[in-house]
């Protein structure tokens, strides 16, 4: 299992704030608000993402355009939201990508942290 800790979590069109998602062995996802610490939990400093495989497929330079596009995470998260929204990323069957954006002075940073 894996455990992080982050200012926002995008899965299937929510946004989580001051959220844990849980990673299990067999690709269950589980998501709860933060009300301690856990051991074992990764801090990831920005928004993860839960989607689909299709934004390994060509839509990371997208999404790191857009998320560069405002420098504040609330807004850079509803933007990152609706363009994971208008294309499609949210599909239940196919959450296959758990995805960090983390601030890089002004750029962002994207990273595969797990493939369920």
């Amino acid at each position: 299992m894996q455990r992080y800790l982050t200012h926002i979590v995008l899965c299937e069109g929510i946004m989580h704030h001051n959220a844990i998602l849980e990673l299990g062995d067999a690709g269950e996802c589980l998501i709860s608000v933060y009300d301690g610490e856990i051991a074992s939990t990764e801090f990831v400093s920005g928004i993860i993402i839960v989607c689909s495989s299709a934004v390994l497929e060509g839509h990371i330079s997208n999404i790191a355009f857009v998320a560069e596009s405002v420098n504040e995470i609330g807004p850079r998260a509803e933007k990152i939201h609706n363009y994971l929204y208008d294309a499609g990323l949210y599909s239940k069957e196919s959450m296959t990508s758990v995805l960090a954006v983390e601030s890089a002075g002004k750029s962002v940073k994207i990273r595969e942290l797990h493939r369920l």
